[in-house]
């Protein structure tokens, strides 16, 4: 997240809401659009799909910290890569989107901010295909 310098007692304030709230909009015309998008795959595309949501909504908590950095890599992202080469565009960006909305879940209450997380993971796919 750009910070910008305010006149706030920690010096920085967050980017303006518009700004989160159009990104919001935009990834969430295209998540639908990949849902529209999934209504003409075939069925091994629709249960790679089924497959891969059922273990990043289960196995999506855990985290692997890297070795002397301040990364930590979620299991499910090595699942949405490759399901976007082996399934297309569409149903990565799925899953991406509902692994970020679910990932955000464990560290904010405002639905807001979920949302913008889940359109974020869904345009970084969307981009990647």
């Amino acid at each position: 997240m750009t910070m910008t310098r305010s006149n706030k007692a920690d010096g920085l304030e967050p980017p303006r809401d518009w700004a989160r709230g159009l990104q919001t909009v935009v990834g969430m015309i295209g998540f639908a659009g990949a849902v529209i998008a999934m209504r003409d795959a075939s069925v091994p595309t629709l249960l790679t799909l089924g497959l891969s949501l059922t273990l990043v909504l289960g196995f999506g908590r855990f985290a692997i910290r890297v070795p002397r950095s301040q990364h930590v890599l979620s299991v499910s992202e090595p699942l949405t890569m490759a399901l976007l080469l082996l399934g297309g565009p569409a149903p990565a960006a799925i899953l991406a989107g509902l692994d970020g909305y679910v990932a955000s879940m464990r560290h904010t209450d405002r639905q807001s901010l979920r949302l913008a997380n889940g359109s974020v993971m869904t345009l970084s796919a969307l981009a990647a295909g």
